[in-house]
């Protein structure tokens, strides 16, 4: 009995990949892992542009006596903040191949539907549409209720989150006297 979707993928090699899905709870774990991570960055980043940005007020301030710019502070702050939210995970899954922080974490890494690695285009659009797959837990509900446990930045992006697979013990295996003559013989 398997408790664990499975997905089984064809390679352009003619090579079969049978691959375990991450499930919601192991997707979840990962993501709480990240939030936590960006949450830290994105602190970081608040606390630096709040003393900057005051920093610039008061001297634009006193020695131009402009002082309406908190709007446009407020924009920028809004922009790079969004940046660095799908940054995050763009510049991880792009150059971790297909693994986050909380994703290697949790033993799980994204690939495109192909079992290739994901690369810029997909880990682009998996981050972009990742607030959409937050909002009313649209990505939750997906995952859930999908077969092959895909949220829509998956669907759009032709993306498979899945478990890592660990590697197996090498097989051993018997070699005749007359094979071991032959590799000597080979050898030198």
């Amino acid at each position: 009995m398997n408790f664990f979707n499975r997905v089984t993928i064809q390679t352009p090699e003619s090579v079969e990949l049978e691959l375990t899905l991450a499930g919601i709870g192991s997707r979840a774990y990962a993501l709480l892992i990240d939030y936590i991570v960006l949450g830290l960055i994105l602190l970081v980043f608040l606390i630096a542009w709040g003393f900057l940005s005051s920093q610039l007020l008061d001297l634009l301030d006193y020695f131009f006596g402009i002082n309406d710019l908190g709007l446009w502070l407020l924009a920028i702050y809004l922009f790079i903040t969004f940046s660095i939210y799908v940054g995050y995970f763009v510049l991880f899954e792009t150059l971790w191949q297909g693994q986050t922080p909380g994703k290697r974490y949790g033993k799980i890494r994204v690939i495109r539907d192909d079992a290739r690695p994901v690369r810029l285009q997909q880990a682009t659009l998996r981050a972009l549409l990742r607030p959409v797959d937050d909002l009313w837990f649209l990505g939750v509900f997906l995952i859930i209720f999908s077969k092959g446990e895909k949220r829509l930045g998956d669907w759009l992006a032709g993306t498979l989150v899945v478990q890592e697979e660990q590697p197996m013990a090498s097989a051993s295996f018997e070699i005749s006297d007359q094979a071991q003559a032959l590799a000597n013989q080979l050898q030198t």
